[in-house]
């Protein structure tokens, strides 16, 4: 049986043994398929509830280039970020909050991904 998902927005199978891109190359980071920006390494706070040995620590993850600025402003403000993702062109993407609270993030309409992209260079 073959599985099928996404992996920063490139398709991605499991062979039954392991998952590999689409193309048929194993699994390695790859930028984003719809920016084709590589991830943004950020120091964030992993909670206790979240974290593997359950004390609430601060960790080097990487964040989604796109919404790495507001992902950063966010944590800066006190607004602690659980989780993030741009939706790599094929979803809205989102930001889920420490409270709960989920923030949406859809492109704008009729702005192009170059100028985005040279709006946050």
């Amino acid at each position: 049986m073959t599985v099928t998902a996404y992996s920063d927005g490139h398709p991605v199978v499991w062979d039954g043994s392991c998952w590999r891109y689409e193309d048929g190359e194993p699994m390695a980071s790859r930028p984003c398929a719809h920016c084709n920006r590589d991830e943004v390494m950020m120091e964030v706070t992993i909670l206790a509830h979240l974290s593997h040995d359950g004390r609430q620590r601060q960790a080097l993850k990487g964040v989604d280039a796109c919404i790495a600025d507001v992902v950063r402003a966010l944590n800066a403000g006190g607004v602690i970020t659980t989780s993030s993702c741009c939706g790599h062109g094929r979803s809205d993407g989102s930001i889920l909050l420490s409270d709960g609270r989920e923030i949406v993030v859809r492109s704008a309409v009729g702005v192009s991904d170059r100028e985005v992209n040279n709006a946050t260079e």
